[in-house]
């Protein structure tokens, strides 16, 4: 046979043969490609290889510490040898020279560029609000989803992300869908969309996954001409909403990184490597750049825009790992941080941190909102930033530097080796902090008979008071975990130059763990959880956790969820079965005991592993409650606080939301967590939902009185819009709970004969 078709007989079977495994292989390698195929789908492909193949673990011993700034080598003596306060001066009035967008319209997801969710409405009037009639609902049954987009008008329809992962259209007065689009991609919009005007078509413009979409505004079909096929890919995860400038758009990466593209083409104009502050021109530099930029400070917040300026403003999270701030020393600068960027080439322009060193998540999560003030009887261009800390920046937009004096407060030193914490913290008293982060005795509430044993022992053992480092084994219970102020961020009135915040005041507790817990024997087992235990796991998993049939118990994770540990109850998981009958009570009695511990004594002490952070777990959030489910600290749990920004000083501040059961006690409004975020009309109202409640309601700008109220199908999830059709306004709100249905409702005053009610009526 000749060799030439000797070869290709060869080479038939070995094609053959590698055909033959791919065929037999593909079951397992299936998931592994549907995987690559959605990262490669949503843009973020670049992000996914970066972290597997250049994002090890840190060595600290590796660290210059000779780098760092004064005092945070201190020791405990040497600390406290220092002052007690230090003092960023308040820096030099910069003028005004801002045209604030028209308001008659809500075009961006925070309102217009400034994201100051303010609306014109002159009609809905503390007089009038309570002729609000429910007009529509869009209704997306049978699917969970938690929406945190506030919809966005076109000027002839209403879009808005629903429960199924689409962006959907629907006419402003009736709620009917005029048309809806599938990016394939899940949770379009996440934090907002955007509606222009280029080359004389309205267009629509979001992000999802890696990847920017730009859309006919009219139609619901891809701009053709911008990317590929109306999309492009970022390489990185994006969340919030974009803004415009004539012919670019700009867009927030958790890379972390601000990018500009050519709106037309899509065609890439620069990228700001928040924090290194380079400019990268191309995606290949971005590839093989240092690994330790992805340490968190993502600009989840938002973005606002400033045209005159060609500044663009955002906030910046907590840098990463959380807790363990061994792994990265220093003030980890720019997390958690305001930054403004030079739009016409990237550039950083300023930088202001609130938080240095940040172990407790404080990340500044709500968008900055640009405001103007008077300033010793002169008009002042600032940016206004509520944070999880509670704590208000008030800046000058030119230059960053605070309005007022800056005051921080001298911070504790930490018992964990190779922990250096910052020498101060944030203390301000200028503008008046809204809400607190220190856990301290005064917190504790005053009526503490349905505060368990487990909790109470929780409180008085845990690590607390003013940004208290973590003791390894131990609970930090603290506020602004899940506020302060959060994403959903402020409202303005221009008007007044008056800042309205939602805050939640709610403990929450975690803990650094010595990841190697399985070696401990169990003495005892003790309260709810134990009776609960007793009753439904001991017989397989032994009397104090130690295994029989099932396994030992004392080395699960402590960074699992609740929710996740109460699935594996309740479905079972392998060869463990379901556990029937348990409340939601039961369950978290018995997450208490199983994963954090609550309850369980051991025969031998927990040390601490002195060698490295790596060897520590942080383990899950959780929010400290009674008996009953209420925060264990003294109200109000949730506020609104309306803020003079001339002054710094608040004009009011009202519980937000209120608990049923405690009213029909005679107890006074408490409030509640929140999450929804406030809106204010020209007319003097603010509109506020988002708490446990389920209320829209409206509050008088002036003096913080409730005017009016309507039940929600669920909890509002983001902040409401104000809009004017047909000689109408509407107020939209979603509502869509933490992973509810989704639900976004529409209230409207109509003009007939003055002012009477309108509507269609609600379409539940």
């Amino acid at each position: 046979m000749p060799r030439r078709s000797k070869k290709k007989i060869l080479a038939g079977c070995l094609t053959l043969t590698i055909a033959a495994g791919m065929i037999v292989a593909w079951p397992k390698l299936q998931p592994t490609y549907t995987a690559f195929a959605q990262k490669q789908k949503s843009g973020e492909l670049e992000q996914a290889l970066r972290l597997a193949l250049f994002n090890g673990a840190k060595d600290p011993a590796t660290f210059d510490l000779s780098t760092l700034p004064e005092g945070y080598l201190d020791s405990a003596t040497e600390r406290a040898k220092r002052p007690e306060f230090k003092v960023v001066k308040a820096g030099k009035p910069t003028g005004s020279h801002f045209d604030a967008p028209a308001r008659d319209q809500w075009w961006h997801s925070f309102g217009d560029s400034t994201s100051a969710k303010y609306a014109d409405a002159p009609d809905l009037t503390p007089d009038t609000v309570g002729n609000l009639n429910r007009a529509w609902v869009y209704d997306t049954p049978d699917h969970q989803m938690n929406i945190q987009a506030t919809p966005i008008f076109t000027g002839r329809l209403i879009v808005f992300p629903d429960a199924q992962h689409h962006i959907v259209a629907v006419e402003p007065d009736t709620g009917k869908v005029v048309w809806r689009f599938d990016p394939q991609i899940p949770q379009p919009a996440k934090r907002g969309l955007i509606t222009f005007e280029s080359n004389g078509t309205r267009k629509i413009a979001f992000v999802a996954g890696g990847r920017i979409f730009v859309l006919n505004a009219d139609t619901g079909q891809p701009d053709v001409g911008f990317g590929r096929s109306g999309s492009k890919s970022i390489g990185y995860t994006t969340r919030v909403a974009p803004q415009t400038d004539g012919d670019t758009i700009y867009v927030a990466s958790l890379m972390p990184a601000i990018h500009a593209y050519d709106l037309k083409t899509g065609r890439h104009k620069w990228t700001t490597d928040l924090f290194s502050s380079r400019v990268f021109a191309s995606t290949f530099s971005r590839f093989f750049s240092d690994s330790s930029i992805l340490a968190g400070a993502n600009p989840w917040g938002g973005l606002s825009f400033d045209p005159d300026r060609k500044l663009i403003f955002t906030t910046l999270s907590n840098p990463t790992p959380v807790a363990k701030g061994a792994l990265r020393p220093g003030p980890n600068r720019p997390a958690n941080s305001v930054v403004a960027i030079n739009t016409t080439d990237g550039s950083v322009a300023w930088i202001f941190q609130e938080i240095e060193h940040d172990l407790w998540d404080l990340d500044v999560a709500a968008p900055p909102v640009l405001a103007n003030i008077d300033r010793n009887g002169a008009p002042q261009d600032v940016v206004a930033i509520p944070t999880k800390a509670g704590n208000l920046m008030l800046l000058y937009r030119d230059t960053g530097q605070p309005v007022f004096d800056w005051r921080l407060r001298k911070a504790p030193t930490s018992t964990i080796k190779g922990e250096y914490t910052a020498p101060y913290q944030p203390d301000p008293i200028l503008p008046k902090p809204f809400a607190k982060m220190a856990f301290t005795t005064s917190d504790f509430p005053k009526d503490n008979t349905n505060i368990s044993d487990t909790t109470k022992t929780k409180l008085s053992t845990a690590t607390t008071g003013f940004y208290a480092p973590h003791v390894p084994n131990k609970d930090t219970v603290f506020f602004g975990l899940h506020g302060g102020a959060m994403h959903t961020g402020a409202a303005l009135d221009p008007a007044t130059s008056t800042l309205v915040i939602a805050a939640s005041h709610v403990p929450n507790a975690f803990a650094l763990v010595d990841e190697n817990r399985t070696n401990r024997r169990v003495a005892s087992l003790n309260g709810k959880g134990a009776e609960i235990y007793t009753n439904n796991c001991s017989a397989c998993h032994g009397s104090v956790l130690q295994g029989g049939s099932g396994p030992a118990l004392t080395s699960l994770n402590p960074a699992l969820r609740q929710k996740q540990f109460n699935r594996i109850v309740q479905n079972g998981l392998r060869s463990m079965p379901a556990v029937d009958g348990l409340s939601q009570s039961d369950l978290s009695a018995l997450y208490d005991l199983l994963i954090r511990h609550d309850g369980v004594t051991f025969a031998t002490a927990e040390t601490d592993t002195p060698t490295s952070d790596a060897k520590r777990v942080r383990t899950a959030y959780q929010k400290i409650v009674d008996d009953d489910g209420y925060p264990a600290s003294k109200p109000p749990w949730g506020t609104l606080t309306a803020v003079d920004l001339n002054t710094g000083l608040h004009k009011w501040r009202i519980p937000l939301g209120r608990y049923q059961a405690l009213t029909d006690q005679g107890i006074p409004p408490t409030g509640t967590e929140n999450l929804g975020g406030p809106t204010i009309v020209s007319g003097g109202v603010i509109f506020v939902s988002g708490t446990k409640d389920r209320k829209l309601r409206a509050i008088d700008l002036r003096t913080g009185n409730e005017l009016w109220s309507d039940d929600l199908p669920y909890i509002g999830s983001a902040s409401p819009m104000v809009y004017r059709y047909g000689g109408a306004s509407y107020v939209l709100v979603p509502a869509t709970g933490g992973g509810t249905l989704a639900c976004p409702l529409s209230y409207k005053v109509g003009h007939q004969s003055g002012l009477s009610i309108g509507g269609s009526g609600s379409l539940v």
